[in-house]
């Protein structure tokens, strides 16, 4: 859940765009879009003819909870699909689960080769759950997916190994070619393949191999040093916005009348107070239940009639 604040001088914003095909339907990042779906009523009867476990994985089942899946990909050096689908509203992935996903030739196949996750990124907020939305909403940052449906392999050590390439028109048979495809550049299939070759050849082809890991190994790093200076950069931003926001008000407060002033640093304390013990209630990780609704429905009421305090005296009507 998140604080509702007075942005008062300055503000930084960013726009994401995303495509299920060639649409490009407003925000369907997990849970953020409202709204009614689009599809038809054909459409929206099509739906998964399997089980998707909430919590905890299993080979060849499909769930939406990544941790346990990687954990269990780890422990049976197994790959893991991961399936970025738009439920209510993306009806090329309603195509693809009618078309290979219910089958039993995919699901037999599937059955003991992968494990499967279902990330769903759905319009209407309320199909999933809020620590759902952030879950998938962080993996689509992370692999930075764009389009719906998007089917992503990747290793059991949680190395990426490829995209699943989609025809217009799918079947069990094309999906299991297209996941072959990428299977084989598995490094346990790789080593296997390269074992197979002639004197010669083996000991070429072993050569190019090793240059790819070792490029691997130097991209990983650079990658991840690029991601902690992002993030100290980020930080800093951040608080130099913060500090600028600061001086700005401070003058815009200093030229209020004194009964202004006084108002002010009343809201201000109310407010500062308030968002306070909004977060030391939320560390203790309340129940989504009626009481503690009410409890936090009260808490943005408070900061919401702060903030707007706080608003009217820098800039009134």
């Amino acid at each position: 859940m998140k604080i509702l604040s007075c942005a008062l001088i300055l503000s930084l914003s960013s726009l994401l765009l995303f495509s299920c095909g060639g649409e490009k339907p407003a925000q369907p990042s997990a849970g953020n879009t409202p709204g009614q779906p689009t599809l038809d009523a054909a459409l929206l009867e099509i739906s998964p003819n399997f089980n998707i476990e909430r919590i905890g994985a299993q080979v060849g089942v499909w769930t939406s909870d990544f941790p346990a899946a990687e954990k269990l990909a780890a422990e049976k050096k197994l790959p893991i699909l991961l399936y970025f689908t738009g439920s209510d509203w993306c009806k090329y992935c309603k195509f693809l689960q009618r078309d290979v996903l219910n089958q039993k030739e995919w699901q037999d196949w599937a059955a003991d080769k992968l494990l499967l996750v279902y990330l769903d990124f759905p319009r209407n907020p309320t199909l999933i759950s809020e620590d759902l939305q952030k879950q998938n909403s962080a993996l689509q940052a992370k692999y930075q997916i764009e389009a719906f449906p998007t089917l992503m392999l990747l290793e059991h050590d949680g190395q990426r190994l490829g995209n699943v390439q989609l025809r217009e028109n799918n079947t069990p048979q094309t999906f299991k070619r297209s996941l072959k495809q990428i299977l084989r550049r598995r490094e346990a299939g790789v080593k296997q393949m390269i074992a197979r070759l002639p004197d010669g050849k083996r000991e070429q082809v072993q050569a190019l191999y090793d240059q790819i890991n070792a490029r691997k190994t130097k991209a990983e790093e650079l990658s991840k040093k690029f991601h902690e200076q992002m993030q100290a950069m980020e930080k800093e931003m951040q608080d130099l916005s913060t500090e600028t926001e600061k001086n700005i008000l401070e003058a815009v407060i200093a030229q209020q009348t004194p009964e202004n002033q006084q108002k002010y640093r009343e809201a201000r304390a109310l407010l500062d107070d308030t968002e306070k013990q909004l977060q030391d209630w939320l560390k203790t990780e309340p129940q989504q239940n009626e009481q503690n609704i009410l409890i936090y429905q009260n808490f943005q009421k408070i900061l919401q009639e702060q903030s707007d305090i706080i608003a009217d005296i820098i800039d009134p009507d």
